[in-house]
């Protein structure tokens, strides 16, 4: 393979590639082999998001560069914070994981390199650079850095906030030109590239690789996401229904676990990368649907899960190291909550309505022969109880009677009496209050009219403003308005009926002028004063008011 042809393999298949420069300079003018590594943290157990860079290692180890995997158990304990002794066999499982997985797309791997973090990284050298660093960087910086790859809670501990420092100073110790990861990366990446020369040392280049969708709503496949991914090891059965559980919406393309992993793993492996295209197509075309994908994606990726699977269950070591790896979680047991001294269920036994009552009264439980009344049946009758004739309950209530009286010999109480203190001149003025007890505010509102405007007897001062007060303007509305009106007003019934005049009849309807006809309606102001033996003589005998 020609020196170009080597560059070309190694920046193929990648999101993005930072300082591609560096590695053109070493493979056209230092003529040598590019050194690079990739690391991962031996927290859960791999799943096959794995298949993306373990094709790129594939890759670069067919351009001949030296690779290193570096199984970064530090950086575990500080993400994770599992113990230290578990992640030394989880770093023995990852090892043997990836050289099956590589095996299984058929790569050699006699030239591949494991490095375990811990084997220099509790170096003199390596803790002073870290010394050095820590004073070149403040905490913002490195929240920043590790946003995308470490969990970071609302009060994250030093460890965590460390990462970036450790996987910068990895970069220098391992003596490599590049690093490989994922495109969740790239804020790693950029402050290696800003800080690094701080402190001496030299920036890298940097390749990212395409992140695989979860089969959820996770953006990715994760090992702390158990719906997200599926594990290398995971059974036919188990693949099959994840797979079918998969979220895969129709045409769409983007954020879709399922074509991403068609795309960058199964293609790939079977050197079908000319077909991405026209898979992408297809799909957003509904050509394509998950009802045809979902099958064909499940026997590919089985196939390519077997040789692994048959590594794990023929190697012994590699079972024992999983135990050790991945303990079984040993659940607490239940245990029920003892009920406190002042539960009444606890102080009290549970008794019957029956037993409560021969606890209680224990007389009950003696035989005492037959049932003998105390009382002879008779004696009610005998006494204060009913008897036939007297009145008790309704017999008690007085009858209705009514009688009729011939004309002027009822009785005063029963007589209606005028009352003659009335603006009406040939009217009695009746007030609806004694007349009508208990009346409504419609009755009282409708007998305003027949009362001239007067308030009557309990009337509200709402009634008297008007119906709608809060809406009224000024004096225009309720009896206001009649006492502020100049003009004639439908309300003012000494002008309107003119029933204070002389030979006009009751109801008469006139106006402040001449009626046609020529009779007068003026208003009483006009009329000549009448004399109180003129008055007598028209209105009649009434009471005496002194």
């Amino acid at each position: 393979m020609t020196p170009e042809e080597s560059i070309t393999l190694i920046k193929a298949n990648l999101a993005e590639v930072i300082n591609p420069e560096i590695i053109d300079n070493v493979i056209l003018k230092e003529k040598r082999p590019l050194r690079i590594y990739w690391g991962t943290a031996p927290t859960g157990k791999p799943h096959c998001g794995y298949f993306v860079p373990t094709i790129n290692i594939a890759e670069l180890l067919h351009a001949g560069c030296h690779v290193k995997i570096l199984l970064a158990d530090k950086h575990a304990h500080m993400d994770s914070l599992a113990p230290l002794e578990v992640i030394e066999h989880r770093c023995d499982y990852y090892r043997l994981l990836i050289n099956s997985s590589l095996k299984a797309i058929g790569v050699d791997v006699s030239k591949l390199e494991f490095v375990v973090g811990s084997s220099f990284q509790d170096s003199k050298e390596y803790q002073l650079d870290r010394f050095r660093f820590s004073n070149n960087v403040n905490v913002s910086k490195l929240l920043k850095a590790g946003s995308e790859v470490v969990k970071q809670a609302e009060n994250p501990t030093l460890g965590s906030l460390e990462y970036a420092i450790w996987q910068s100073l990895d970069e220098e110790d391992l003596d490599v030109d590049a690093e490989l990861g994922g495109v969740d990366q790239r804020k790693l990446f950029t402050f290696f590239i800003d800080h690094m020369p701080k402190i001496g040392y030299k920036v890298r280049a940097h390749l990212m690789n395409p992140m695989v969708p979860g089969l959820g709503e996770a953006q990715k496949m994760s090992s702390s996401e158990p719906s997200s991914k599926i594990n290398l090891l995971d059974t036919p059965e188990e693949v099959a229904k994840k797979l079918r559980k998969a979220v895969c919406d129709l045409k769409r393309v983007e954020g879709n676990g399922i074509i991403a992993f068609i795309e960058h793993v199964i293609f790939r492996v079977e050197s079908l990368n000319w077909w991405q295209a026209k898979l992408k197509e297809d799909y957003e075309s509904d050509t394509l649907t998950p009802q045809m994908i979902k099958p064909a994606l499940i026997k590919a990726l089985n196939d390519l899960l077997d040789p692994i699977r048959k590594d794990f269950d023929s190697g012994e070591d590699w079972k024992r190291v999983a135990d050790l790896a991945y303990p079984a979680e040993v659940k607490p047991e239940k245990t029920k909550k003892e009920k406190k001294d002042g539960n009444r269920s606890q102080r009290l036994p549970i008794r019957t309505p029956i037993q409560q009552v021969t606890d209680e009264n224990p007389d009950s439980l003696v035989g005492e022969g037959p049932f003998h009344a105390r009382i002879n049946p008779a004696q009610p009758a005998a006494n204060n109880w009913y008897k036939p004739g007297n009145e008790q309950g309704n017999d008690a209530v007085p009858e209705y009677h009514a009688e009729t009286f011939p004309p002027g010999t009822a009785p005063a109480e029963n007589t209606f009496h005028p009352n003659p203190d009335s603006n009406y001149t040939t009217e009695a003025l009746n007030m609806p209050a004694p007349d009508m007890p208990g009346s409504t505010s419609k009755d009282v509102h409708d007998s305003i009219d027949n009362l001239h405007g007067k308030p009557l007897i309990g009337q509200e001062n709402r009634e008297i403003r008007g119906v709608h007060p809060r809406k009224r303007k000024k004096e225009r509305s309720g009896l206001e308005g009649v006492g502020a009106s100049t003009t004639y007003s439908v309300f003012d019934k000494v002008r309107d009926t003119v029933a204070d005049k002389p030979n006009v009849e009751k109801g008469q309807r006139g106006y402040s002028g001449k009626r046609e006809g020529g009779l007068a309606a003026d208003g009483a102001e006009s009329m000549p004063p009448v004399t109180a033996d003129e008055r007598a003589v028209r209105e009649g005998p009434h009471k005496s008011t002194a």
